[in-house]
């Protein structure tokens, strides 16, 4: 694949060698899903290349 720049503010650059951030987004939408999301996460983190950024996008109240 060939490097293209677009001609833009934000020099959008795509191809081979080009740097990629990732971001992941995880959430439970009750709270029996909690420990589900939290199994996913925790399986993620132990990758050797994890995400740059993490969202959680859950909607529980939970207690503190």
């Amino acid at each position: 694949m060939k490097n293209v720049l677009y001609n833009s503010p934000n020099k959008l650059v795509v191809g081979s060698g080009v740097p990629v951030r990732v971001n992941l987004s995880i959430g439970a939408e009750s709270a029996q899903y909690l420990s589900r999301e939290e199994k996913k996460l925790t399986s993620i983190l132990n990758q050797a290349d994890g995400p740059d950024l993490i969202m959680d996008l859950s909607v529980v109240k939970t207690s503190t």
